[in-house]
């Protein structure tokens, strides 16, 4: 009868360890719950499901990082927000007790991060906005751009199924952006960085490496992150406004109102765009006098006809290096396809 206990409490043990294990959940939904979260160490942690896993004093190993000969390693309770976009999550290791009896709780410590980067449920993918200057609606901040119109606002939430966040359409109105349809959406998956590091999507303006290093360049002494903000300083910070756009053949546009077209960087990383009557919110990243910018946000009225919008738009995603030329900022495009000019805004 005793061996006969023996078996049985080792086939739990392996069982309760092959639950800890799962990377997702069998028994959630992929709509329910958080799937993946991505550490700023670049550890990947698998949502383990809402049945048996295993619990150190109530508290409950929800997503799983690696297996070690020892036992599981992994994500305990649920992440706390802090702010509006720093969450803190405990991560533990355990270990086989001596007795063989089962896993005891070998380290547990706190990860305090910023999320950069999420996939929501609906398919969105959203992007950290940067602590610089963005929209506002009723208090709650933009964010995180995401797809399309899309952005987040306000902070993120937290509970036992992982993250979601409230997502809402820019639209234009008489007096600027407006918020349309906001509504809590769960979080699918969730990219962890270091709350010191410069965010991914970030202007390389302190760093010369790529931009998926900018964990390590972030460490930079404070004397060069000054001699570099100051190289790019006519460029950030400056609304420049519109003169044309000068083609390969020797064709231009010109637009009417200069003012009506306009591209304004933030040293965040932050890009802002009066496109006509519409507006729109980015990112870009710069590395000595290469530039370039991920997809905007932008509303969408119609501007009505002989508008520049789409073709400024056009342009502006395929731009990829700036110069200054007797005081106006030249954008050129790839394959030197076009250039485009620009004044300060007065």
């Amino acid at each position: 009868m005793t061996r006969f206990y023996a078996r049985v409490a080792a086939a739990l043990v392996v069982a309760l360890s092959a639950a800890a294990c799962a990377p997702l959940s069998r028994g959630v939904g992929a709509g329910e719950a958080t799937g993946l979260v991505t550490l700023p160490s670049g550890e990947v942690c698998g949502y383990a499901g809402d049945g048996a896993t295993l619990a150190f004093d109530g508290l409950r190993l929800s997503w799983t990082c690696e297996v070690a000969p020892s036992g599981p390693r992994g994500l305990f309770g649920e992440p706390v927000v802090l702010g509006d976009t720093n969450v803190s999550w405990r991560i533990g290791s355990t270990a086989r007790r001596g007795d063989g009896g089962g896993f005891e709780l070998a380290r547990l410590e706190s990860v305090d991060a910023r999320v950069v980067r999420f996939t929501t449920v609906t398919g969105s993918s959203c992007a950290f906005a940067g602590e610089g200057a963005t929209l506002a609606f009723g208090g709650d901040r933009v964010n995180y751009t995401c797809d399309g119109d899309e952005v987040a606002v306000g902070p993120l939430a937290g509970d036992a199924r992982g993250l979601s966040a409230t997502i809402g359409t820019l639209e234009a109105g008489d007096d600027g952006f407006a918020l349309r349809r906001p509504r809590s959406v769960r979080i699918r998956t969730v990219e962890l960085q270091d709350p010191s590091a410069a965010a991914p999507t970030a202007p390389v303006v302190t760093v010369t490496a790529p931009a998926g290093e900018a964990k390590e360049t972030a460490e930079t002494g404070p004397d060069e992150t000054t001699a570099a903000e100051a190289d790019h300083a006519p460029l950030l910070g400056t609304t420049w406004a519109l003169e044309r756009i000068l083609f390969m053949d020797d064709s231009e546009l010109l637009p009417v109102e200069p003012a009506d077209y306009t591209l304004t960087l933030g040293a965040d990383g932050s890009a802002a765009l009066q496109v006509d009557c519409n507006r729109g919110i980015g990112r870009f990243e710069l590395d000595d006098a290469s530039l370039s910018f991920s997809p905007f946000a932008t509303t969408r009225a119609f501007c009505g006809p002989g508008s520049l919008e789409e073709r400024y738009l056009e342009q502006i995603a395929i731009v990829v290096s700036y110069a200054f030329e007797d005081g106006a900022l030249v954008l050129a495009t790839s394959m030197d396809s076009s250039l485009l000019y620009f004044r300060p805004l007065d």
